[in-house]
């Protein structure tokens, strides 16, 4: 027999009166209820406790995929399982329930920063594909935040940004 440990993430910090105001935890759960400071203190708990199982001798670690609800901070099991490929060697990194039909591109990829984010207390930098057609030249934008209509075009400011 083989022991695997899981946690869902839950959100911690929801207030007392949250039966009271709220239907539940899942999909409708107000955004303003997340403090993202605290998020990147609970994800950080989170990876320790995981890291932990191994620790004390569980054979898997087990992340799955919830996404817009209090009981599950995870809309990525991929990015918390490549924090813990860094971080563990013995045990299996099981990925219980990666959600393929929710692979839409923008969604996911918006997902997954904001969980970056979290985990490294600021803002990840992006690099986005850009002209498939000629071969792949990734497009850096200098500030996560700018406006890519503002991003200078053609191969010159590409290079440019790319430091090349």
């Amino acid at each position: 027999m083989r022991f695997t440990w899981f946690n869902l993430m839950p959100w911690p910090h929801l207030p007392d009166d949250f039966r009271e105001k709220n239907r539940s935890v899942w999909v409708d759960i107000p955004n303003t209820l997340y403090d993202p400071r605290k998020g990147h203190r609970v994800y950080h708990e989170y990876m320790d406790q995981l890291e932990y199982a191994e620790t004390l001798g569980f054979d898997g670690i087990g992340v799955n995929e919830h996404h817009q609800n209090g009981y599950g901070l995870m809309p990525s099991p991929n990015l918390i399982a490549a924090g813990l490929a860094r971080r563990t060697s013995r045990a299996a990194i099981c990925v219980i329930g990666n959600s393929i039909a929710l692979y839409n591109p923008p969604i996911r990829v918006a997902e997954e920063f904001a969980m970056l984010g979290r985990h490294l207390g600021r803002a990840p930098r992006r690099g986005l594909p850009r002209r498939h057609a000629d071969g792949h030249q990734l497009l850096l934008w200098p500030d996560p935040r700018a406006d890519p209509r503002q991003v200078p075009r053609g191969p010159r400011a590409d290079h440019a940004r790319l430091g090349l």
